[in-house]
């Protein structure tokens, strides 16, 4: 993954998996319609004097119609669950003061996780366009895939053999994205909110959200496909995960929403009753129960993974 570049943009460049030298070039075309369904970016203000947390806004609110945008991605509790994260981003950039100055904040972390989804499902609807190709190692091809449905945009692959050159040579252009990076901050942040030395219980809603949309991103990446290295990544992520989950587990002692037998009075005593976070969780067992949606969510913490990564 460190090695795809132009992430971001409507042509990339990635290195195939054989012959050694190999490249893939992949272009992407949207029309008017399919254009209007992609998702954009966050924009930081271009002026000092508009506050950063209105444009993390505009750019988390475009999760709560995503049906519409992500068909038949995903099923529909997952995108009210998605909903709530932005429920909660919302509540706490209300109460933020001063206004986050980047995304890499406890404030913002949320905001980072579904910019590394909304990139994820750019990969994930490349690599199951092309799912079925006919590639041969060592030559020179081309293949096309028309969008499905009005809100996809045309892709185009192009494996070249012997262009490894073009993958460094490449100039970096506004709006490239590096998402093992952005992984890799997200994790960091999480990690680090986990192992101060008292892990505030305010921040336990933000990182179970955080959890589940690595999550998401991380099935995103893995599967059969033609580009390795984005599924090597999706493996580590899947990998990364489960310890950070298993250190939720321990830090929080099962004082969460997806813990049977969790207590809202204990969280209420825990923060205060501060308003926010206790309406947080509180949405989120509300959601999540009866019991069946609540054993999907209490299993992923726990680390079933075996079917993708391996035991």
């Amino acid at each position: 993954m460190q090695k795809l570049v132009g992430l971001g943009s409507d042509e990339w460049y990635l290195p195939a998996a054989r012959p050694p030298d190999a490249l893939l070039r992949i272009r992407i075309t949207y029309d008017e319609a399919a254009a209007d369904a992609k998702l954009k970016d966050f924009q930081p203000p271009m002026s000092k004097y508009v506050a950063r947390s209105q444009s993390i806004l505009v750019f988390v609110n475009q999760f709560r119609s995503l049906r519409d945008k992500w068909m038949n991605s995903y099923e529909d509790f997952t995108y009210q669950f998605l909903g709530l994260c932005v429920d909660y981003q919302e509540d706490l950039l209300r109460v933020a003061s001063p206004s986050p100055e980047d995304l890499s904040t406890t404030t913002t972390i949320i905001t980072s996780a579904l910019r590394a989804l909304m990139f994820s499902q750019d990969i994930f609807m490349v690599r199951s366009r092309f799912e079925h190709n006919t590639f041969k190692s060592g030559e020179t091809s081309y293949e096309k895939r028309e969008p499905p449905c009005a809100q996809e945009p045309l892709c185009e692959i192009w494996h070249l053999p012997s262009a490894s050159e073009l993958l460094t040579s490449r100039v970096a252009r506004p709006g490239d994205v590096n998402l093992y990076a952005l992984l890799r901050e997200i994790m960091h942040k999480v990690h680090h909110m986990l192992m101060e030395p008292i892990s505030k219980p305010k921040d336990w809603p933000a990182l179970l959200y955080v959890l589940c949309i690595l999550h998401l991103v991380a099935l995103n990446l893995v599967g059969r496909s033609f580009l390795v290295s984005i599924i090597d990544t999706g493996v580590s992520l899947l990998k990364l995960l489960k310890p950070i989950c298993n250190l939720y587990e321990l830090v929080t002692r099962g004082c969460h929403p997806f813990c049977q037998g969790w207590n809202l009075d204990m969280y209420k005593s825990l923060v205060n009753d501060d308003n926010i976070a206790v309406q947080s969780f509180s949405r989120l067992r509300d959601q999540w129960l009866p019991g069946a949606h609540l054993l999907t969510l209490r299993t992923m913490l726990i680390l079933r993974y075996t079917d993708v990564v391996g035991s």
